[in-house]
């Protein structure tokens, strides 16, 4: 309602959406925690290192504080390392005995997953997307420090790199969220750029375009789509990676804050990065108000006339004898898109061409 009544931008919105999803996942790990641990007892370190713990990293929207309606949840699970459960709870010994800590983090993240995704009565409360872990759909759901270190180092790709860009921990133990957080500054500022980062960067983005946006025929595709919110998203991630490591102050997960921080340390003239944050806002309102009716992932503008017109009219355009709703929205969709693709196309594809 504070979004619909204007008593909130659309930043402030994308904020308190994130809050809510934030509590929402540490309320679920707390829940799934009380249900799992009298089960098999206290996870312990090998070697008396100490009680096993476990840290919920946020990525894409929710790790860059900018979750939109109908907004999934990019969420990767790190728990200390391996050992076992003690097989004990209050002092009496657990039903289920010990396991290997891998066990019981696996049966902890299933166990929140479908609190959240999958309850058992009512609605889910998100989608969760666990694909940005490593190895993706095929690595485990949770994984330990060491071996995080080990994929860093030796099998993680670029488009990696920009994905850890916009991570940040959410819930659970804060030590193993800090030192994950270590590791991948390490993989991601502190490598070194290879000399065709920016080809690589400029192929990515052409080829969600191509294939994913595909727009033509009228579709219109705001997220994916030529100027679009990928667009400004890629180009932040570009240079965040390439002045990271020189430039602390520019590491923040989030677009819009980001492009605050570049433009702070030169990465970004004035006049560029205003022009851009202004895009930015502009397109999350669109794509705000297309989804606010159902809070479904939409991001194609609608495809019949009259759809349009609603469209437009949430945004705040009017019929009146400067022309229709439809058309103005049409026109500032294209002014905004047609000058985040020039910057993008001189800041990633002219370095890659150069």
């Amino acid at each position: 309602m504070r979004s619909i009544l204007g008593e909130a931008d659309i930043l402030e919105t994308l904020t308190d959406l994130t809050r809510l999803a934030e509590g929402t996942v540490d309320a679920a790990l707390r829940i799934a925690e009380s249900e799992v641990r009298p089960l098999y007892g206290t996870p312990f370190e090998a070697d008396g290192g100490g009680e096993a713990s476990l840290a919920v990293i946020a990525m894409g929207k929710l790790g860059g504080r900018e979750m939109n309606f109908g907004s999934d949840l990019d969420l990767v699970f790190v728990y200390s390392g391996a050992g076992e459960t003690d097989g004990r709870w209050k002092d009496r010994p657990a039903p289920r005995g010990s396991v290997p800590n891998h066990e019981f983090f696996l049966r902890l993240v299933d166990r929140m997953r479908k609190g959240i995704a999958s309850p058992v009565q009512g609605e889910r409360a998100y989608e969760i997307d666990l694909r940005l872990r490593p190895e993706g759909e095929k690595g485990a759901l949770a994984v330990p420090l060491e071996i995080f270190a080990r994929y860093f180092a030796e099998r993680a790709e670029s488009w990696e790199r920009q994905a850890l860009c916009r991570a940040r921990p959410i819930a659970g133990e804060e030590a193993v969220g800090r030192a994950f957080m270590s590791l991948a500054a390490a993989f991601v500022y502190e490598r070194e750029v290879p000399a065709g980062f920016a080809a690589e960067v400029a192929r990515m983005r052409d080829r969600l375009e191509r294939e994913l946006a595909r727009e033509s025929g009228g579709r219109i595709d705001i997220k994916l789509g030529h100027g679009g919110i990928a667009d400004i998203e890629f180009l932040v991630q570009f240079l965040q990676i390439t002045h990271g490591g020189a430039l602390p102050a520019i590491r923040l997960p989030g677009a819009y804050e980001a492009l605050a921080a570049l433009r702070e340390a030169g990465c970004l003239g004035e006049e560029e990065a205003a022009a851009l944050e202004a895009a930015y806002r502009y397109l999350r309102l669109v794509e705000n108000r297309l989804r606010i009716t159902n809070a479904q992932p939409l991001h194609t503008f609608p495809e019949t006339p009259e759809g349009m017109r609603m469209l437009a009219r949430r945004i705040g355009y009017l019929d009146d004898e400067e022309g229709s709703s439809r058309a103005k929205l049409l026109a500032d969709y294209e002014r905004e898109t047609t000058g985040v693709r020039r910057i993008y196309s001189r800041v990633v594809e002219g370095e890659a061409a150069g």
